[in-house]
């Protein structure tokens, strides 16, 4: 299933009889889905959602009225696909894409392929890829990891042979003894964004 807080929390489902491998379900009774289109993103679009149990509003004011501006419309921040029999799918949150050429490319999706195919360097490998501005393509790709067997080479090697786009390969391989991370464990890409950012500035 899938939900965020805002709608008290469930969007979809996938039941025992009535489920697709690889979705969220379909739209929770009473619930209306729509895609909103993306600029580079030919498919999927970002997930709104509309419905009774959605909340009515933020205290905050800026959010509040980001909010009400959509017509009781609420923006998950979700890349989705809904197929011919209304089963959503999660592409990935909008913050975690990257465009490139004018071609939205899933940060997540660039990164679980890498860390897939580098899976023999065991538990202790930590990985990560981001992005930062690029003046020829928009934004360029950039891993960074802990460990020194990942290479430039290796990497590009990785995605050639993964089908990906070329789009996805990234620019260059940077060392980091350790990842930052959240509270949860998680990693903190936006900590990790401005870390790239600002070296990326220097250089």
């Amino acid at each position: 299933g899938y939900g965020v807080t805002e709608c008290s929390p469930i969007i979809s489902v996938n039941t025992t009889y009535d489920y697709k491998p690889g979705s969220v379900g379909r739209p929770f009774p009473g619930m209306q889905v729509q895609l909103k289109e993306v600029p580079g993103i030919v498919n999927g679009g970002r997930l709104l959602v509309k419905g009774p149990n959605v909340m009515k509003g933020y205290l905050n004011k800026e959010a509040d009225d980001a909010f009400k501006a959509l017509n009781g419309w609420y923006d998950t921040g979700d890349i989705a696909t809904v197929d011919e029999d209304g089963f959503i799918t999660i592409l990935g949150r909008v913050k975690r894409f990257a465009k490139i050429s004018g071609e939205m490319i899933s940060l997540t999706a660039v990164e679980d392929t890498l860390k897939e195919a580098l899976i023999e360097l065991g538990s202790e490998l930590e990985l990560a890829v981001s992005s930062v501005n690029c003046e020829d393509r928009g934004e360029a790709l950039v891993v960074v990891t802990n460990n020194k067997q990942v290479t430039d080479e290796k990497v590009r090697a990785i995605i050639r042979e993964s089908g990906l786009s070329n789009l996805c390969t990234p620019r260059n391989v940077m060392l980091m003894d350790a990842l930052p991370r959240l509270g949860s464990g998680k990693i903190d890409y936006m900590t990790l964004k401005k870390i790239l950012e600002g070296s990326s500035a220097q250089n």
